[in-house]
């Protein structure tokens, strides 16, 4: 316990006989705190969708005006049928299929031997990777997370350097 006590009361008269060291250690974790969270931002805009809308009336219509009109989406394709919405995904023309039915019977009643998927990224990506352009991840966080990575490496490079020289 005495050895703890000792090496507390060494590193405090460093820091008090050392002004810069004191605004390093106060500095940097302040700076960080306040661009860090700028940097997290968890909302994925500008998300290419296809529609394949089989009911063509006033309620579908308005549905898809409130899904593009949120802003998180963009509506490139208006087709017909699903293969071909799903045509649009697979051109990259468009992240994300959405078909509207006519009745629910029409959805269970489709053939089962041509088995649609859909193709989009794992959500892992989408905090990283938040704008979508032509169905590519563009820029977004991912950006401010390796900015910041480079100056966190290099403040932990002069704090090896510092210690070293103590």
């Amino acid at each position: 316990m005495k050895t703890l006590w000792f090496l507390l009361d060494k590193e405090f008269r460093q820091l008090l006989r050392n002004r810069q060291l004191m605004r390093t250690l106060l500095l940097a974790p302040l700076i960080q705190l306040i661009l860090l969270p700028l940097a997290a931002d968890y909302s994925v805009r500008n998300i290419a969708i296809a529609v394949a809308d089989n009911d063509h009336s006033t309620t579908s219509r308005r549905l898809i005006e409130k899904i593009v009109s949120s802003g998180y989406f963009k509506l490139t394709g208006y087709t017909a049928s699903y293969p071909q919405a799903l045509a649009l995904v697979e051109q990259d023309k468009a992240d994300l299929a959405v078909m509207q039915a006519k009745v629910k019977g029409e959805l269970n009643g489709h053939d089962r031997k041509d088995k649609p998927e859909v193709l989009l990224d794992p959500m892992s990506n989408w905090h990283l990777y938040g704008d979508w352009v032509g169905g590519k991840n563009v820029g977004g966080t991912i950006q401010f997370v390796r900015m910041f990575g480079i100056i966190g490496l290099f403040v932990l490079l002069l704090a090896c350097i510092n210690f070293m020289n103590l």
